[in-house]
């Protein structure tokens, strides 16, 4: 199943929720296809800058999405086309409408997120709040 994973997700993957690690072990053992995109590695990053996370723990998960996510990467005008678009109708940030955008553009069946903008938002796609 293609299922998509924003920076909420994975901070509370960090945090030990055990619904995100359920969800970490079913695509660490290919059960899930998880598209990642490539905002939340900079959001994540940003964090552990900021010191609101645990670098070395952003550093070890930052591999580990790398290695068993599929990143998802802002590379033509049709998805940042689509990303604007998002942004304007949903009246979402710039960062939040590029994250939607990879899981619409990608066609997941589920996000999971802690955004509860993001919920209902997408006709065809579940979004799961943790």
């Amino acid at each position: 199943m293609k299922i998509g994973c924003d920076t909420g997700y994975f901070i509370r993957l960090l945090e030990g929720n055990s619904k995100a690690m359920d969800v970490w072990k079913n695509i660490v053992e290919g059960e899930s296809q998880c598209l990642v995109s490539c905002v939340t590695l900079l959001e994540l990053h940003r964090l552990a800058l900021q010191e609101k996370l645990d670098f070395q723990g952003v550093k070890i998960l930052l591999g580990s999405i790398s290695a068993v996510c599929k990143v998802f990467w802002c590379d033509s005008e049709e998805k940042l086309i689509l990303a604007s678009t998002l942004s304007k109708d949903l009246d979402l940030p710039i960062a939040q409408s590029v994250i939607l955008m990879t899981f619409v553009f990608s066609k997941v069946k589920t996000i999971y997120t802690t955004d509860a903008k993001l919920v209902s938002c997408e006709p065809g796609i579940e979004t799961i709040l943790l």
